[in-house]
């Protein structure tokens, strides 16, 4: 407020700077709503273009994708590494540490 006072002189009513000050506010509003929605580099325009490559990328696995193909080759993939046989999974990459579900909610349950 003083800032406009020096600027403007005291011939100005309080009114007016109070005007002009309001006014400066909605531009500055105005634009940092144009810089998030309509800015190439905004964090609005980033989040909204991921999510249109994210929509593109569900899209094309669902229609373009030959799901019996796509089924075969999973079944294929579980029954080499025996996955329905009960047994912890194996893998060419080494050992893993493998918790199997039924025996840990079987201790849970004997424990409390």
């Amino acid at each position: 407020m003083l800032a406009a006072h020096y600027m403007l002189g005291p011939a100005v009513s309080r009114r007016t700077k109070l005007s002009i000050l309001i006014a400066a506010c909605i531009l500055a509003v105005g634009g940092a709503a144009w810089w998030l929605v309509a800015a190439e580099h905004s964090p609005l325009a980033f989040v909204l273009g991921l999510r249109h490559a994210i929509t593109q990328g569900e899209q094309a696995l669902l229609y373009q994708t030959d799901h019996k193909v796509l089924a075969q080759a999973m079944r294929e993939f579980a029954s080499e590494r025996q996955w329905s046989s009960g047994h912890p999974p194996r893998s060419t990459f080494g050992d893993f540490i493998f918790f199997m579900a039924r025996t840990l909610l079987f201790h849970w349950h004997c424990v409390y």
